[in-house]
């Protein structure tokens, strides 16, 4: 098998370019509750697992924003906080040089949060490289607004797996994929937190 090769922390395996994404603060974590039955029902999966990448990495990220679909906003994120690097939709394998640590990102849609679900639940079910840690579900806005009472209480479900930590939508990055914002700021002071407590 041919490897291949990212040695920058500039750059992510997925060529797609990251949506936009407007200021607003971001909101308290929310705290984690107990899981439903249907959202963690054992071993289990309901659909074949995502593989890990065969990639290997020698930069020096100390974790990685991880999309679990495309348009999450994990380049933007990657590139506002100065911090991680990005992969999508698919588990780092640590023993090919990547970062155990892994901050899975996703929209707020119904079809995104479905997807993050889906990521959640195979972390949960040990279906992930060996090493590989969950530290946070960053909730990046779909669209500028309140999310609608079905979208709080999907989100508010997965909570129950890990820390969730709400993403303002940001209107600068239609243009400016990526600025650094007060948003970004706080959620990289934040992320460092959660991980410094896990250590």
């Amino acid at each position: 098998m041919v490897e291949r090769h990212l040695d920058e922390d500039h750059g992510q395996l997925s060529p797609w370019s990251v949506p936009p994404v407007a200021p607003s603060p971001i909101q308290p974590i929310m705290p984690a509750v107990a899981m439903s039955p249907s959202i963690v029902a054992g071993p289990r999966l309901s659909r074949t697992p995502h593989p890990p990448t065969f990639a290997r990495y020698t930069g020096s990220a100390s974790f990685i924003w991880l999309g679990a679909h495309g348009g999450t906003g994990a380049s933007s994120l990657r590139l506002s906080t100065g911090q991680g690097v990005a992969l999508r939709e698919t588990w780092p394998d640590p023993s090919l040089g990547w970062p155990p640590i892994v901050v899975l990102v996703t929209r707020t849609s119904a079809s995104g949060l479905d997807n993050a679900g889906h990521f959640l639940h195979e972390w949960a079910s040990g279906v992930v490289p060996a090493g590989v840690r969950l530290a946070a579900l960053v909730a990046v806005a779909d669209a500028p607004g309140r999310l609608p009472r079905s979208l709080r209480s999907r989100l508010h479900e997965l909570s129950g797996l890990t820390e969730v930590v709400p993403f303002p939508w940001v209107e600068e990055w239609r243009e400016s994929p990526g600025v650094s914002i007060g948003a970004s700021r706080k959620l990289a002071a934040t992320i460092a937190a959660i991980i410094s407590k896990e250590e």
